[in-house]
């Protein structure tokens, strides 16, 4: 951070946060609580406004995204660093956090989280190129990144939808999409370059050269989310894209549509059709 009071109230909302659901939880009254808690989220949007303020921070948060090989531990340290901020920006007002998701997407939001969200257990940026000083990352941390990365997309594209879609629809967006999708259904959320590699928990291991394959019909049904969360973000930010509200009046939305039925709608019927036959959670109405 670029000042001792910026650092000193980052510090205070974590004590805030640590006394608040670590220290005392059971000992805090409701008033307590909640006094602790708006302490925490007021420093914190300080901050927040204080680095969006900062015309050097952010471009130099990533270029150090860029200058450091995923997915050593610096690198992990911003994808949680853009999540705490983006988290935080909820409590903007509308056109501040317009402008901050706009900011961090002109210089790169996007491809940071989709490196993050397709990269493979101890790789790099789908070339296989993790820092050898770093361990390779075991399942469980390899998910608690694509996690954090899915929650930032889920965030920006809660406030607005379009730059998000616009992004998908690129080459590079194209394997997130995939992603999301894949993860969605119960699959390893890793992406593919097909149509076919999306569909990975409705189908069979796809082939070796990436060929587009149809979707299957013989389909084992999605298993449940990880504990990290992240098919249940999933599924949430293809909601969020899916929207029929936000799409309107959005120019980006026809290709969008196109892209996401030629290449996903077989793969969520299938999966569907899959737990036609399941019975009903014993909590069903």
């Amino acid at each position: 951070l670029p000042s001792d009071a910026l650092r000193a109230k980052a510090r205070a909302s974590y004590r805030a946060t640590y006394v608040k659901d670590v220290a005392l939880p059971r000992a805090l009254d409701d008033g307590a609580h909640a006094t602790l808690a708006s302490l925490a989220v007021f420093n914190a949007v300080e901050v927040l406004v204080a680095l969006q303020a900062d015309p050097s921070f952010l471009p130099a948060l990533f270029a150090q995204l860029a200058a450091s090989p995923p997915p050593g531990g610096g690198w992990r340290d911003g994808i949680a660093l853009l999540q705490e901020m983006v988290d935080t920006s909820r409590h903007l007002q509308a056109g501040a956090r317009g402008a901050l998701l706009a900011r961090m997407a002109s210089l790169g939001l996007y491809d940071v989280m989709a490196a993050a969200l397709t990269m493979e257990e101890g790789k790099g940026r789908g070339e296989g190129g993790a820092d050898a000083a770093d361990p390779p990352l075991d399942p469980d941390a390899s998910a608690a990144l694509r996690a954090k990365a899915a929650d930032v997309l889920l965030s920006a594209a809660s406030h607005d939808p379009a730059p998000l879609r616009e992004y998908l629809l690129t080459e590079g967006g194209r394997r997130v999409l995939d992603s999301i999708v894949d993860t969605a259904l119960g699959g390893g959320g890793k992406g593919g370059d097909a149509a076919g590699d999306a569909t990975g928990a409705a189908a069979a291991a796809p082939p070796a050269d990436g060929a587009a394959t149809a979707p299957s019909t013989a389909v084992t049904p999605p298993s449940p989310p990880s504990s990290s969360g992240l098919a249940d973000v999933a599924v949430e930010l293809l909601r969020a894209l899916l929207d029929p509200e936000t799409m309107a009046a959005s120019a980006e939305t026809a290709p969008f549509l196109e892209a996401f039925y030629d290449r996903h709608v077989g793969a969520l019927v299938a999966a569907l059709a899959g737990c036609a036959d399941d019975p009903p959670p014993a909590d069903a109405p």
